[in-house]
Protein backbone atom coordinates (compact mmCIF):
# COMPACT_ATOMS: atom_id res chain seq x y z
CA UNK A 1 0.00 0.00 0.00
CA UNK A 2 1.77 3.63 -0.78
CA UNK A 3 2.14 6.14 1.77
CA UNK A 4 0.49 9.54 1.28
CA UNK A 5 2.98 11.92 1.06
CA UNK A 6 2.47 15.52 2.39
CA UNK A 7 2.26 18.52 0.25
CA UNK A 8 5.41 20.40 0.73
CA UNK A 9 5.27 23.89 -0.69
CA UNK A 10 8.58 25.20 -2.37
CA UNK A 11 8.51 29.01 -1.55
CA UNK A 12 10.19 32.07 -2.07
CA UNK A 13 10.24 34.97 -0.06
CA UNK A 14 10.87 38.33 -1.56
CA UNK A 15 11.04 41.39 0.96
CA UNK A 16 14.05 43.82 1.39
CA UNK A 17 13.56 44.29 5.37
CA UNK A 18 15.42 41.46 6.71
CA UNK A 19 13.85 41.88 9.74
CA UNK A 20 9.86 40.70 8.34
CA UNK A 21 11.95 38.40 5.84
CA UNK A 22 13.43 36.07 8.74
CA UNK A 23 10.26 36.31 10.69
CA UNK A 24 8.67 34.51 7.77
CA UNK A 25 11.62 32.33 7.29
CA UNK A 26 11.21 31.10 10.91
CA UNK A 27 7.34 30.52 10.44
CA UNK A 28 7.25 28.35 7.31
CA UNK A 29 10.60 26.34 9.14
CA UNK A 30 8.65 25.95 12.02
CA UNK A 31 5.81 23.73 9.97
CA UNK A 32 6.07 20.20 7.79
CA UNK A 33 3.98 22.01 4.87
CA UNK A 34 6.95 23.69 3.54
CA UNK A 35 9.56 22.40 1.74
CA UNK A 36 12.76 24.73 0.37
CA UNK A 37 12.27 28.39 0.83
CA UNK A 38 14.47 30.79 -0.88
CA UNK A 39 14.34 34.45 0.72
CA UNK A 40 15.23 36.97 -1.87
CA UNK A 41 15.68 40.96 -1.33
CA UNK A 42 14.70 42.54 -4.79
CA UNK A 43 12.08 41.41 -7.10
CA UNK A 44 15.07 41.42 -10.47
CA UNK A 45 16.50 38.67 -7.13
CA UNK A 46 13.15 36.63 -7.44
CA UNK A 47 12.51 36.74 -10.70
CA UNK A 48 16.00 35.25 -11.88
CA UNK A 49 15.29 32.24 -9.41
CA UNK A 50 12.18 31.57 -11.28
CA UNK A 51 14.00 31.92 -14.72
CA UNK A 52 16.24 28.76 -13.95
CA UNK A 53 12.61 26.27 -14.17
CA UNK A 54 12.91 25.08 -11.15
CA UNK A 55 9.16 24.08 -9.76
CA UNK A 56 7.80 27.31 -7.49
CA UNK A 57 4.40 26.52 -5.42
CA UNK A 58 4.52 30.15 -3.51
CA UNK A 59 6.31 33.51 -3.46
CA UNK A 60 5.28 35.37 -1.02
CA UNK A 61 5.74 38.86 -1.65
CA UNK A 62 6.44 42.58 0.67
CA UNK A 63 4.03 45.73 1.57
CA UNK A 64 7.46 47.40 0.82
CA UNK A 65 7.30 46.84 -3.64
CA UNK A 66 5.15 49.07 -5.39
CA UNK A 67 2.11 48.02 -7.19
CA UNK A 68 3.86 48.28 -10.28
CA UNK A 69 6.68 46.57 -9.56
CA UNK A 70 4.36 43.98 -8.24
CA UNK A 71 2.25 43.82 -11.71
CA UNK A 72 5.79 43.34 -13.53
CA UNK A 73 6.67 40.86 -11.52
CA UNK A 74 3.69 38.62 -11.28
CA UNK A 75 3.86 39.14 -15.08
CA UNK A 76 6.91 37.59 -15.95
CA UNK A 77 7.08 34.99 -13.63
CA UNK A 78 4.44 33.58 -15.25
CA UNK A 79 6.07 33.22 -18.25
CA UNK A 80 8.56 31.01 -17.09
CA UNK A 81 7.95 27.27 -16.19
CA UNK A 82 9.21 27.96 -12.62
CA UNK A 83 6.33 30.59 -12.07
CA UNK A 84 3.22 29.41 -14.28
CA UNK A 85 1.74 27.67 -11.10
CA UNK A 86 2.92 29.32 -8.35
CA UNK A 87 0.32 31.42 -6.34
CA UNK A 88 1.56 34.60 -5.66
CA UNK A 89 0.63 35.66 -1.82
CA UNK A 90 1.16 39.56 -1.00
CA UNK A 91 2.03 40.35 2.73
CA UNK A 92 0.34 43.40 4.02
CA UNK A 93 -0.06 45.37 7.32
CA UNK A 94 -3.34 44.30 9.15
CA UNK A 95 -4.67 48.38 8.47
CA UNK A 96 -4.55 47.52 4.68
CA UNK A 97 -7.03 45.04 4.95
CA UNK A 98 -10.00 46.39 3.11
CA UNK A 99 -11.88 45.73 0.18
CA UNK A 100 -10.26 48.25 -2.33
CA UNK A 101 -6.77 46.75 -1.66
CA UNK A 102 -7.55 43.48 -1.81
CA UNK A 103 -9.25 43.62 -5.03
CA UNK A 104 -6.33 45.81 -6.50
CA UNK A 105 -4.26 43.24 -5.53
CA UNK A 106 -6.30 40.39 -6.90
CA UNK A 107 -6.48 42.57 -10.43
CA UNK A 108 -2.67 42.36 -10.33
CA UNK A 109 -2.63 38.47 -10.04
CA UNK A 110 -2.08 38.35 -6.37
CA UNK A 111 -3.90 34.74 -5.20
CA UNK A 112 -3.46 35.67 -1.21
CA UNK A 113 -3.43 37.73 1.49
CA UNK A 114 -1.33 37.24 4.50
CA UNK A 115 -1.74 40.45 7.31
CA UNK A 116 0.63 41.16 9.73
CA UNK A 117 0.91 40.20 12.30
CA UNK A 118 0.09 36.69 11.84
CA UNK A 119 0.00 33.37 13.38
CA UNK A 120 1.51 29.72 11.79
CA UNK A 121 -1.78 28.49 11.68
CA UNK A 122 -2.94 31.36 9.10
CA UNK A 123 0.21 31.20 6.98
CA UNK A 124 -0.44 27.78 6.64
CA UNK A 125 -3.70 28.45 5.79
CA UNK A 126 -3.68 31.03 3.44
CA UNK A 127 -0.81 29.30 1.59
CA UNK A 128 -3.49 26.51 1.03
CA UNK A 129 -5.99 28.62 0.30
CA UNK A 130 -4.11 30.83 -2.42
CA UNK A 131 -3.16 27.27 -4.29
CA UNK A 132 -6.28 26.45 -4.47
CA UNK A 133 -7.30 29.84 -5.69
CA UNK A 134 -5.01 29.98 -8.48
CA UNK A 135 -6.72 27.33 -10.33
CA UNK A 136 -9.58 30.00 -10.30
CA UNK A 137 -10.68 31.39 -13.64
CA UNK A 138 -9.06 34.35 -14.76
CA UNK A 139 -12.78 36.32 -15.34
CA UNK A 140 -13.73 34.97 -12.32
CA UNK A 141 -11.20 36.76 -10.19
CA UNK A 142 -11.86 39.89 -11.88
CA UNK A 143 -15.58 39.81 -11.50
CA UNK A 144 -15.00 39.35 -7.48
CA UNK A 145 -12.47 41.77 -7.72
CA UNK A 146 -15.40 44.69 -9.28
CA UNK A 147 -17.76 43.37 -6.52
CA UNK A 148 -15.01 43.96 -3.50
CA UNK A 149 -13.94 47.69 -5.05
CA UNK A 150 -17.76 48.87 -5.89
CA UNK A 151 -18.61 47.68 -2.21
CA UNK A 152 -16.11 49.30 -0.98
CA UNK A 153 -16.69 52.59 -3.33
CA UNK A 154 -20.24 52.92 -2.34
CA UNK A 155 -19.40 53.21 1.38
CA UNK A 156 -16.63 55.96 0.92
CA UNK A 157 -19.71 57.48 -1.49
CA UNK A 158 -21.58 57.84 1.26
CA UNK A 159 -19.18 58.75 3.44
CA UNK A 160 -17.92 61.91 1.01
CA UNK A 161 -21.40 62.72 0.94
CA UNK A 162 -22.24 63.28 4.33
CA UNK A 163 -19.24 64.82 5.17
CA UNK A 164 -20.07 67.87 2.57
CA UNK A 165 -23.15 67.95 3.39
CA UNK A 166 -22.29 68.31 7.23
CA UNK A 167 -19.73 70.81 6.34
CA UNK A 168 -17.11 68.75 7.38
CA UNK A 169 -13.10 68.89 5.09
CA UNK A 170 -13.93 66.14 2.49
CA UNK A 171 -10.74 66.38 0.76
CA UNK A 172 -8.68 63.35 2.71
CA UNK A 173 -11.98 60.88 1.94
CA UNK A 174 -12.72 62.12 -1.78
CA UNK A 175 -8.99 61.58 -2.82
CA UNK A 176 -9.69 57.89 -1.18
CA UNK A 177 -12.80 57.67 -3.68
CA UNK A 178 -11.45 58.91 -6.43
CA UNK A 179 -8.07 56.52 -5.96
CA UNK A 180 -10.93 53.42 -5.62
CA UNK A 181 -12.69 54.48 -8.74
CA UNK A 182 -8.71 54.50 -10.47
CA UNK A 183 -8.49 51.10 -9.38
CA UNK A 184 -11.36 50.01 -11.96
CA UNK A 185 -10.27 51.75 -14.80
CA UNK A 186 -7.70 48.12 -16.17
CA UNK A 187 -10.63 46.17 -14.89
CA UNK A 188 -13.64 48.03 -16.46
CA UNK A 189 -12.08 48.02 -20.15
CA UNK A 190 -12.09 45.78 -23.17
CA UNK A 191 -14.49 42.81 -22.77
CA UNK A 192 -14.97 43.26 -19.49
CA UNK A 193 -16.56 46.43 -19.50
CA UNK A 194 -19.72 44.36 -20.24
CA UNK A 195 -19.79 42.48 -17.15
CA UNK A 196 -18.50 45.68 -15.53
CA UNK A 197 -21.73 47.53 -16.13
CA UNK A 198 -23.97 44.68 -15.05
CA UNK A 199 -22.10 44.33 -11.71
CA UNK A 200 -22.46 48.56 -11.47
CA UNK A 201 -25.96 48.49 -12.16
CA UNK A 202 -26.84 45.83 -9.72
CA UNK A 203 -24.50 47.05 -6.80
CA UNK A 204 -25.59 50.90 -6.83
CA UNK A 205 -29.38 49.76 -7.37
CA UNK A 206 -29.29 47.60 -4.22
CA UNK A 207 -27.46 49.09 -2.33
CA UNK A 208 -29.14 50.15 1.59
CA UNK A 209 -29.81 53.31 2.58
CA UNK A 210 -26.82 54.99 4.36
CA UNK A 211 -26.42 54.13 8.60
CA UNK A 212 -27.47 56.25 10.82
CA UNK A 213 -23.95 57.99 11.41
CA UNK A 214 -24.94 59.32 7.77
CA UNK A 215 -28.23 60.51 8.72
CA UNK A 216 -28.71 64.33 8.52
CA UNK A 217 -27.04 66.11 11.75
CA UNK A 218 -26.98 69.94 12.85
CA UNK A 219 -23.07 70.31 13.90
CA UNK A 220 -23.89 74.50 13.75
CA UNK A 221 -21.11 75.98 16.28
CA UNK A 222 -18.95 73.20 16.82
CA UNK A 223 -15.24 73.84 16.79
CA UNK A 224 -13.07 73.18 14.17
CA UNK A 225 -11.00 70.69 16.89
CA UNK A 226 -14.17 69.07 17.62
CA UNK A 227 -15.52 68.68 14.16
CA UNK A 228 -11.91 67.32 13.00
CA UNK A 229 -12.52 64.29 15.65
CA UNK A 230 -15.62 63.60 14.82
CA UNK A 231 -14.69 63.38 10.97
CA UNK A 232 -11.72 60.71 11.85
CA UNK A 233 -13.90 58.72 14.01
CA UNK A 234 -16.69 58.58 11.33
CA UNK A 235 -13.85 57.84 8.63
CA UNK A 236 -12.64 54.93 10.81
CA UNK A 237 -15.52 53.42 11.46
CA UNK A 238 -16.23 53.33 8.19
CA UNK A 239 -12.80 51.65 7.18
CA UNK A 240 -13.14 49.28 10.00
CA UNK A 241 -16.59 47.78 7.94
CA UNK A 242 -14.65 47.88 5.04
CA UNK A 243 -11.69 45.18 7.14
CA UNK A 244 -14.92 42.65 8.43
CA UNK A 245 -16.05 43.00 4.90
CA UNK A 246 -13.00 41.23 3.48
CA UNK A 247 -13.26 38.80 6.48
CA UNK A 248 -16.82 37.78 5.47
CA UNK A 249 -16.18 37.19 1.26
CA UNK A 250 -12.91 35.71 0.86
Amino acid sequence: MAVHQPIKFNSIIADPDVQTRMRLKQATSSVGQFGEVYQSTTLGEASAKIEQEKHWDVVFISNKFTEGEVTDFILRAKQHKGGQDAAFIRVLKSKDQQNSTIAAGMLQGIDGFLFEPYSVDQLVDITTLSAKIKSERSDTRQKLAMELILSDVIKQLDLVAFLKSAGFEVTRSATRLKDMCLSLQGASSGEMLEVYHEIAIKNFGEAPLPKPMFQAKQYAGVSSRVKKKMEEKLIQEVEKEMRSNVDLKL
